[in-house]
């Protein structure tokens, strides 16, 4: 499958857009941080039992597991650019509602999970996405150093946000 557009991209070209992605997927991983140095937090405002913030924690990965072949599907069906721009905006709207699920409503917390999951999906297109145009336009000497970029990139961002939480720093 090739995940190039039509009109090849320079070397040039490539590198700034590579930077943009791995700078846009490090904002996108800092929630995977932030709820678990948050999540005493979260649990008593929103008063969750612990099965349910063991839902909150893991529900993002269940959706990321579940959204993988669909995520395939679509990046093989419709073109690309649609496709991710849809993802990151959809994954826009849904943090948004995350960020403003009201506390003490009978529906909160399980909009809170909800919201999560629907990130999770929207997150799993980029992360099935961005290997695969890696693969495809980095330059052939520095392939290697930029998909380790984007493999350590999500521990980076999870310990970042972890160590701001625990330091007082976004919290």
């Amino acid at each position: 499958m090739s995940v190039s557009s039509p009109t090849s991209i320079d070397r040039r070209d490539a590198g700034y857009l590579f930077y943009f992605l791995l700078l846009a997927n490090l904002f996108q991983y800092m929630e995977a941080g932030a709820v678990p140095a948050l999540l005493v937090t979260i649990a008593e405002s929103f008063d969750m039992d612990s099965g349910q913030q063991g839902l909150l924690g893991g529900v993002v990965y269940l959706s990321l597991g579940i959204g993988g072949p669909f995520a395939g599907y679509l990046l093989k069906k419709y073109e690309h650019k649609l496709v991710v721009g849809g993802a990151v905006i959809f994954n826009m709207i849904f943090t948004i509602l995350w960020a403003l699920t009201p506390v003490g409503q009978s529906f909160s917390t399980l909009m809170f999970i909800t919201m999560r999951f629907m990130m999770g999906l929207c997150q799993c297109i980029v992360c099935v996405y961005l290997p695969l145009w890696t693969n495809e336009n980095a330059p052939r000497d520095k392939r290697t150093t930029w998909m380790s970029y984007l493999q350590v990139l999500h521990v980076r961002a999870t310990i970042n946000c972890c160590l701001s939480v625990v330091n007082n720093v976004c919290a």
